[in-house]
């Protein structure tokens, strides 16, 4: 049968951490401002087509663009929210215009969304082409999965 080895760091555990959040029962890397929010998983997918230093500076330019575009987002969605909290909390809130607010937020984020396609072409292109064959076949898997 299948046997599962826990690394020992884990087994010696003296507590266990509760990452959940306390309002929504789950972890969200969205709800800690201090951490990085693009996380590690595009760093260590890259990491995996071992870059050289020189992929690696351009990596990084792309990911500062991905990032300021995941923190505007974050933002934009931040203020969204409270002013939706705000109104609801009104005696009579106005919630079609909360609607209209709401729609419109949508229509910023979709137009920032198709950001996201022309940042993976720029990382791609980065590449050499035994990295891109790796990249394709990733991709070709992650398609299978739908």
């Amino acid at each position: 049968g299948l046997k599962l080895e826990i690394p020992a760091r884990v087994k010696s555990s003296p507590k266990k951490v509760d990452i959940r959040s306390p309002r929504i029962g789950r972890y969200s890397p969205w709800k800690t401002p201090d951490k990085p929010v693009v996380g590690n998983r595009i760093d260590d997918r890259f990491d995996d087509l071992e870059p050289t230093a020189a992929q690696r500076q351009q990596y990084q330019e792309v990911r500062r663009q991905i990032e300021t575009d995941m923190r505007n987002g974050l933002t934009q969605r931040r203020t969204l929210m409270e002013s939706v909290r705000r109104d609801l909390a009104a005696n009579n809130p106005d919630v079609h215009a909360i609607a209209e607010r709401v729609k419109a937020h949508m229509q910023e984020r979709q137009s920032a969304m198709q950001s996201a396609p022309d940042r993976f072409v720029a990382v791609y292109d980065i590449l050499n082409a035994e990295q891109k064959a790796k990249v394709i076949e990733e991709l070709r898997e992650h398609l299978e999965r739908f």
